[in-house]
C-alpha cells in the first residue's frame, strides 16, 4: 500500500485527519507535538485556562491548515493584542459601566441568552433574537464602544466559563473548546447590516477569527427571511470558508434540525417548539406606550432614601414635551401620588428634576434623567411626564423607569456578578475594595475562609475514618 501523501500545511490537510487532537494524520500529530514547544510561551498566554497547552495548539494549527510557521504567526500577534487590549482588565470591570447603560437595556434591545442546556455534542448553547436588535436604539443606548467592551468581557469570563463547565459534563475526557450559536432572524432587514452595525460586525469578527479560533462548533440560522440570502452574501465576506461551513442557513421549516442539533425536544425551548421551558428568556423591562393627541402619560416612582431613579426613553422622529419632578412628603400622600402621578405631575410643591421641554427629532435618540442614591435623602416620588397636549397625531413612548440601587444593593449585586463570572476570591476581594465596598469585601473574604477551613476539617475527618479502617483491617 502507497504511503499517503503530506497533507498538512496544504488545502488538503483535513484528507488523513480533522486535526483535532483526536483524530491527527501521522504528519499533523508531529507537526502539533512541535508546535506546543515552539509556540509555548504564547500559548501559555492565549489558551483558556482550562484548555490544555495541545488543544490550543491544534486550535492554531487548524484556523491555518497545519502550516505551522502561520499558525506561529498567529499566536504571536494574538499574544501582542491580548497585551495591547488588557483583556484581562475587563473581567473584574462591572458591566454597566463597560456598556454605559444598565444590562436591562442592552437585552431589551439586544435579546440574548446562554440556554441552561448543552448541545448533543455537549457545547454551550448561545441564543440570540437577531431579527430582533433594535440597532438605533441600542447605538443610542451603549453605541459600538461600550458593545465592544462587553464583547471583550465575555471573551475572559462567561465564554471561558461555559467552556470548562461543558468539558467537566463530558465522560470521555474529551475538552470542549467551542460551543453553538442559534440565530432567530425573524424580522431581520437588510438595513441592520448598514453603517455603524456593519462595522461592528466587521471588528467583532475579526477579534474572534483572530484571537479564539476554532472556537464555533455550529451555527444555525432560523426564520430567515428571502432577503437574507442578500445579506448573506455581505456576511460572508468576513469569514472564512472553513466557518462558512459551520453555518447553517434554514427558513421557517428548522425545527428538525433544531432539535436534531440540540440533541433532543427537551433540549429545545417551547417557543421554538421544544419542551425545555426557560423562565424569562428574551424577558424585557423595556415599556411602551401609546400617547395619543391632547393627552399625557406619567408614570411613578417610588424611592426609598439613598435609592436612586432613572428614566431614560426612546425618541422616534416625534414632538412631545418631557419633565421630571420630585414629590417627597408623608407616606399617605406618596401612596396617593403612586395611585394617580398624572393628577400630581404639576402640583406646587414638587421640585423640577428635569425642566419639561420639547424633543423634536429626526431620528432616534434617547434622553435621560438620572438620580444618583446618594441624592436621595428622604422618601421620595419622582414622577415622569410626557405631553402630547399639543400634539396631531398619536406618539409611541419606550422608556425605563425604575429605581437604582442603594450603595448595599450595588455591592451585593457586583459581588454576585463576580461570582458569576468565576473571578477567584482574591481577584473579587481586591476589585470590590477599588471600588469601595470595603465592607462587602471583607463579608466575601470570611465566606471564602469558612469555606475552605470547613473542606479541610471534611478532609481530615475522612482521612482519620480511612485510617482508622485501615488499622482495624490490619488488626483483624
Amino acid at each position: 500500500m502507497a504511503a499517503a501523501k503530506p497533507v498538512a500545511g496544504t488545502t488538503n490537510w483535513t484528507r488523513d485527519g480533522t486535526g483535532f487532537t483526536w483524530d491527527l494524520s501521522k504528519e499533523q500529530s508531529e507537526i502539533l507535538d512541535k508546535f506546543i514547544v515552539d509556540a509555548k510561551d504564547h500559548l501559555e498566554r492565549i489558551k483558556f485556562p482550562h484548555e490544555p497547552l495541545r488543544e490550543a495548539g491544534a486550535r492554531f494549527l487548524r484556523a491555518r491548515k497545519y502550516d505551522a510557521a502561520a499558525a506561529m504567526a498567529m499566536a504571536e500577534a494574538s499574544h501582542k493584542w491580548r497585551d495591547e487590549a488588557k483583556l484581562e482588565d475587563h473581567a473584574t470591570v462591572p458591566t454597566e459601566e463597560l456598556l454605559g447603560c444598565p444590562v436591562d437595556e442592552l437585552n431589551a434591545f439586544y435579546p440574548n441568552v446562554y440556554l441552561p442546556v448543552l448541545d448533543s455534542h455537549f457545547r454551550p448553547v448561545y441564543m440570540e433574537r437577531t431579527g430582533r436588535i433594535d440597532v438605533p436604539a441600542l447605538m443610542c443606548s451603549t453605541g459600538q464602544e461600550g458593545l465592544l467592551a462587553w464583547h471583550k468581557k465575555q471573551l475572559v469570563t462567561t465564554t471561558p466559563l461555559k467552556l470548562a463547565n461543558a468539558t467537566k459534563a463530558r465522560t470521555d475526557g474529551r475538552v470542549v473548546n467551542s460551543s453553538t450559536t442559534i440565530m432567530d432572524m425573524e424580522g431581520f432587514t437588510m438595513g441592520m447590516l448598514m453603517g455603524a452595525t456593519k462595522e461592528y460586525l466587521g471588528k467583532i469578527t475579526s477579534m474572534d477569527s483572530d484571537n479564539f479560533p476554532e472556537t464555533l462548533g455550529t451555527t444555525l440560522l432560523i426564520n430567515t427571511p428571502t432577503i437574507f440570502s442578500v445579506a448573506w452574501g455581505i456576511i460572508k465576506g468576513f469569514i472564512d470558508p472553513r466557518t462558512q461551513a459551520k453555518v447553517k442557513v434554514l427558513g421557517t421549516n428548522y425545527h428538525e434540525a433544531l432539535t436534531e442539533l440540540m440533541g433532543g425536544p427537551d433540549k429545545v425551548p417551547v417557543e421554538y417548539g421544544g419542551t425545555l421551558v426557560v423562565p424569562g428568556i428574551f424577558a424585557s423591562t423595556l415599556n411602551t406606550k401609546a400617547v395619543h393627541a391632547g393627552k399625557k402619560h406619567s408614570v411613578a416612582i417610588r424611592c426609598s432614601a439613598g435609592q436612586g431613579m432613572r428614566v431614560r426613553w426612546i425618541s422616534d422622529p416625534a414632538d412631545i414635551e418631557f419633565t421630571v419632578v420630585a414629590i417627597t412628603g408623608g407616606a399617605d400622600k406618596l401612596s396617593a401620588v403612586v395611585l394617580d402621578p398624572a393628577k400630581h405631575a404639576e402640583e406646587s410643591g414638587a421640585t423640577v428634576v428635569y425642566p419639561k421641554q420639547a424633543h423634536p427629532n429626526s431620528k432616534t435618540v434617547t434622553v435621560q434623567c438620572r438620580v444618583e442614591a446618594a441624592d436621595v435623602k428622604e422618601e421620595t416620588v419622582f414622577v415622569a411626564t410626557w405631553d402630547n397636549s399639543a400634539g396631531w397625531n398619536q406618539r409611541i413612548v419606550r422608556f425605563f423607569a425604575g429605581t437604582l440601587p442603594t450603595e448595599a444593593e450595588a455591592a451585593d449585586a457586583y459581588a454576585q456578578e463576580l461570582e458569576e463570572h468565576g473571578i477567584p476570591t482574591e481577584q473579587a476581594v481586591k476589585a470590590l475594595r477599588e471600588r469601595g465596598y470595603a465592607a462587602k469585601a471583607s463579608e466575601v473574604e470570611a465566606a471564602a475562609a469558612g469555606a475552605s477551613a470547613e473542606s479541610s476539617s471534611a478532609d481530615s475527618g475522612a482521612g482519620a475514618a480511612a485510617a482508622a479502617s485501615a488499622a482495624a483491617t490490619a488488626a483483624e
